[in-house]
């Protein structure tokens, strides 16, 4: 521990601080960040939707060329007629027809960019969805990994504390000191006892979440590689010009709401072609059987229709107004989205910037707990301090390792929401 309260002493930036931390601890290697986001997209019931959902819409996008195609027809008919008398007789028919629409004035080609603008979209979407599940597995990653490093330091928090009240229990021994500083070196033991208690229990329900991510039991001990919470916590960042222009490139919902606009007007193209007229052919075969006459006939026939709804009241004229009023609407939702978006990212990296101050002056506010345990513990040990200067140095240092580990998180967790808005895997891409 003595080597651990010099080397704070010594540290100058964040990136030491952690270096520190990693070798403190000596961190092993476990389920790393990419692993985890792998596993939970393999296992997740909320993932398997998204896909399923964007496999039904390609499916419906592959019946696109249907339209352009002929339509053959079979029908079987069989009737019998029962009368009074004895006598009664059936009919029966056979039938085989060829549709084909020759020309719609463009119905089929809109229809297929329809379709095809569709399922563009609703992979966006998917995409999106995507970026919240990464989100949330992110966030279960680090509060796991905050949640172990309180842990790990209150374990030694509660040495601390048990060796402090076997020296009070010595220096009794010694009539240096009076029955009170063993009672209150034993009130602070059992309150670092209760500490850790309540660190691991924290820590429990922090691994919980991120199995349930992961599709595993809920209480099992997953092992996690620490040093990616430790990377996360970087105050590298990119220059906010860069960010917000990422962000209005590359997320997933604005590229949606084009192919939403897109859809709009391929829509009210497609009502005024309601105005014009379809031209089809047909070719039809049948051959039938009446028992009553004993005969049996055969023919074909041949047709070719041209179908011209001229008018039919005012109905096309206001499908075609609502059609460019939610075309308006598509544009005004993807101005609209801009403006959260590039909202959202600059509140997100103000605070980001403003967490990462925050563990510059964790860090320093631990490294003075430190040197303040340390002077504390000397002096009680020569007999020049009291118990209760000891205990609340020591108290000091602990809640010091807790808000450091909580201004790591923050930065964590800014830099994941910030990576959330951009719609990408990590900053680094902003920065390429």
């Amino acid at each position: 521990m003595k080597h651990f309260l010099s080397t704070w002493i010594k540290m100058t930036t964040i990136k030491k601080v952690l270096t520190a931390l990693l070798i403190l601890f000596n961190l092993s290697y476990g389920l790393s960040l990419n692993e985890a986001l792998k596993i939970a997209k393999e296992n997740s019931p909320l993932f398997k939707s998204y896909k399923s959902g964007l496999k039904s819409v390609y499916y419906t996008y592959k019946t696109w060329f249907s339209p352009f195609l002929p339509s053959f027809k079979y029908n079987f008919s069989y009737s019998k007629y029962f009368y009074d008398s004895s006598s009664d007789y059936f009919y029966r028919n056979h039938s085989f027809v060829i549709d084909w629409i020759l020309y719609d004035s463009g119905r089929s080609i809109i229809d297929k960019d329809l379709l095809k603008y569709t399922y563009l979209s609703e992979k966006e979407n998917f995409k999106e969805n995507s970026l919240d599940i990464d989100y949330y597995v992110k966030n279960a990653y680090m509060q796991c990994v905050a949640s172990y490093q309180i842990v790990k330091f209150r374990k030694k928090i509660l040495e601390i504390a048990k060796k402090n009240l076997e020296i009070a229990k010595k220096k009794k021994k010694s009539g240096l000191v009076k029955k009170s500083d063993i009672l209150q070196a034993q009130v602070r033991y059992q309150n670092a006892k209760y500490q850790l208690i309540r660190a691991k229990s924290d820590y429990k329900k922090a691994l919980a979440q991120l199995n349930s991510w992961l599709g595993y039991p809920l209480d099992r001990k997953t092992k996690i590689e620490e040093k990616d919470f430790f990377a996360y916590a970087d105050n590298d960042i990119p220059p906010y010009k860069n960010i917000e222009k990422v962000a209005l490139e590359r997320r997933p919902v604005l590229k949606q709401l084009k192919y939403q606009i897109k859809n709009a007007k391929l829509t009210s193209k497609k009502i005024l072609l309601e105005y014009t007229p379809y031209i089809y052919i047909s070719f039809a075969k049948n051959k039938s059987f009446d028992s009553l006459s004993g005969k049996s006939s055969n023919y074909s026939s041949y047709s070719i229709s041209l179908n011209w709804n001229i008018f039919s009241g005012f109905s096309r004229y206001y499908n075609y107004l609502s059609s460019k009023e939610k075309e308006r609407k598509a544009r005004y939702l993807l101005q609209e989205e801009k403006r959260t978006i590039k909202l959202k990212v600059y509140q997100i990296y103000t605070d980001l910037k403003a967490s990462i101050a925050q563990l510059e002056a964790s860090k320093t506010l631990l490294e003075e707990a430190n040197l303040n345990y340390k002077q504390a513990l000397g002096e009680y040990k020569v007999g020049t301090g009291d118990i209760l200067s000891l205990i609340r140095a020591e108290e000091s240092l602990a809640s010091a390792h807790e808000v450091f580990v909580n201004s790591m998180l923050n930065v964590a967790l800014n830099r994941i929401e910030l990576e959330r808005q951009l719609g990408v895997e990590t900053l680094k891409e902003v920065s390429r």
